[in-house]
C-alpha cells in the first residue's frame, strides 16, 4: 500500500465502496430471487482474495471494519427482537414445542457428531458447529411464502413462530457455551468439572440479574423514554436514541460475558411492547442497511484464502447435515398437526443459516482457533451460501404443488 494512503483513508474508500455497491446487488440478487447475504459474503471473499495478494488491509483498518460489523451484528439481532412478540411467543410454545425440540435437537446433534466422528476436530469447535446449525434464518424463505400470498396462512404463522424460537434458542446456547468454552479449554487437571459449576453458577446470577433488568426497563422505562426522546427532537419515530440504547444493552451484556448478541436480542425485545415498534422498525430500515452488510462483508473477509481448498468438503458435509437435521427434525413432529405436505414445506423453509448461525461462529472465532479453527469458519460460510441458494428454489416449488390453506 503506498505510504501516502493511510489506514484511515483506506477504511473510508472501503466504507463507501461497500455502501455504493450493495444497492445495485440487492436488486440484481432481488431478480434472481436469491438473498443480500449470498452478495456481501460473496464481497467479502473478493475483498479477502485482493487484500491476500496485494496486503493492503492494515491492523488500524481491520479493526474499523470489525468495529462496523460488530454494529451490524447489534442492528441485525435488535430487528430480530424487534420483529418478536414475547407474549405471542409464549402462547404459541405448547404447540410448537415439539418442533423446537426435534428440529434443534437434531440440527445441533447432527452437527456435532458429525464434526466429531467424520471431521475429527475437537469438542469445542464442535459445539460451536452445533450451535450454528441448531439457528435458522427464515427470512430466506419469507420472500418466497410472501410472493406466493401464503405468509398470512396458519402454517406461515407456526412458520414465523418457529423461527423466532429457534433464533432465541441459538443466542442463548452461544451465551452458555461463551462463558463455558474458556474453561474447558484451560482445563486438563482433573479439575474442570468444579470450575464449570462455579462458571455455570456465575452465568446463571449475571443472566437472571440481565434479564431482571430488561425487564424492568422494557416495563416502566422503554415506552416513557421513547415518548420523552420523540418530544425531545419533535419526530415520532426517534431512531436513533432507541438504537443508541440498544448500542449500550449490548455492549454491557457483551461486558458481562454474554456477547452483543444477547444483549441487541434483549433490548429488541424490550422495545418490541411499545405499539410504535412497526414505525420504529421501518425506520430503522435506514440505519441497518448503512451497517449490517458489513457484518457479511466481514464473514468474507475473514475467510482465509489457504483454508478456502479444505472448505468445499467440510462445506458440503456440515451442508448436508444442515439440510437433513432441519427438515427431518421439524417436519417430523409436525408431520400429524398439519399434513406431511405442510410439514416437509415448513422444514424446507427453516433450512437457511445465515444471521445467527454466522454470529455463533464469528464470536467463536473471536476466542481463537481452538474454539473455531480457519477451516470450520470456512466451511461454515459454504454452509450460509449453499442453504441461502437451495431453500428459495426448493421452497416454491412446495408452495405451487401445495400452497397451504389460509
Amino acid at each position: 500500500m503506498p505510504d501516502t494512503v493511510s489506514p484511515s483513508v483506506l477504511g473510508i474508500l472501503l466504507i463507501g465502496l461497500v455502501a455504493v455497491l450493495a444497492a445495485p446487488m440487492r436488486a440484481v440478487l432481488g431478480r434472481l430471487g436469491l438473498p443480500d447475504v449470498v452478495g456481501y459474503i460473496l464481497l467479502g471473499l473478493a475483498l479477502g482474495a485482493v487484500d491476500w495478494r496485494f496486503r493492503l488491509l492494515t491492523g488500524e483498518t481491520r479493526h474499523g471494519l470489525d468495529m462496523l460489523a460488530a454494529a451490524g451484528v447489534v442492528l441485525l439481532l435488535f430487528r430480530a427482537g424487534l420483529e418478536s412478540h414475547p407474549a405471542k411467543l409464549m402462547r404459541q410454545l405448547p404447540r410448537a414445542s415439539l418442533a423446537l425440540l426435534g428440529n434443534v435437537v437434531a440440527s445441533a446433534g447432527l452437527g456435532y457428531v458429525a464434526c466429531v466422528w467424520l471431521l475429527g476436530i475437537g469438542t469445542i469447535p464442535a459445539v460451536f458447529v452445533a450451535i450454528a446449525l441448531s439457528a435458522t434464518s427464515v427470512g430466506v424463505s419469507l420472500a418466497v411464502w410472501r410472493e406466493a400470498g401464503a405468509l398470512a396462512s396458519e402454517q406461515g404463522a407456526l412458520l414465523l413462530d418457529l423461527a423466532e424460537l429457534d433464533d432465541v434458542a441459538a443466542v442463548f446456547l452461544l451465551a452458555v457455551v461463551l462463558a463455558l468454552a474458556p474453561v474447558l479449554n484451560g482445563n486438563a487437571d482433573g479439575e474442570t468439572l468444579p470450575q464449570l459449576l462455579v462458571a455455570a453458577g456465575w452465568l446463571a446470577v449475571k443472566l437472571t440479574l440481565f434479564g431482571a433488568a430488561c425487564l424492568a426497563f422494557a416495563t416502566w422505562l422503554e415506552r416513557p423514554l421513547t415518548r420523552w426522546f420523540a418530544r425531545l427532537d419533535n419526530d415520532p419515530v426517534p431512531i436513533v436514541p432507541v438504537a443508541g440504547i440498544a448500542f449500550v444493552i449490548a455492549a454491557i451484556s457483551d461486558w458481562l460475558g454474554f456477547s452483543l448478541a444477547i444483549g441487541a436480542l434483549a433490548a429488541g425485545l424490550a422495545f418490541s411492547r411499545d405499539p410504535e415498534r412497526v414505525r420504529l422498525d421501518a425506520g430503522f430500515d435506514v440505519v441497518s442497511r448503512l451497517f449490517v452488510p458489513f457484518f457479511f462483508v466481514g464473514i468474507g473477509l475473514d475467510v482465509a484464502v489457504d483454508a478456502l481448498p479444505g472448505a468445499l468438503p467440510v462445506g458440503a458435509l456440515l451442508l448436508a447435515v444442515a439440510v437433513v437435521g432441519k427438515v427431518a427434525g421439524t417436519a417430523l413432529p409436525l408431520a400429524c398437526g398439519v399434513g406431511g405436505a405442510g410439514a416437509l414445506l415448513i422444514g424446507v423453509s427453516m433450512v437457511p443459516r445465515a444471521e445467527i448461525a454466522m454470529i455463533v461462529m464469528d464470536r467463536g472465532r473471536a476466542l481463537g482457533d481452538w474454539a473455531v479453527p480457519p477451516g470450520i469458519y470456512a466451511g461454515m460460510v459454504v454452509v450460509t451460501l449453499g442453504s441461502c441458494l437451495l431453500a428459495p428454489p426448493l421452497v416454491a416449488l412446495l408452495l405451487r404443488r401445495r400452497p397451504p390453506p389460509g
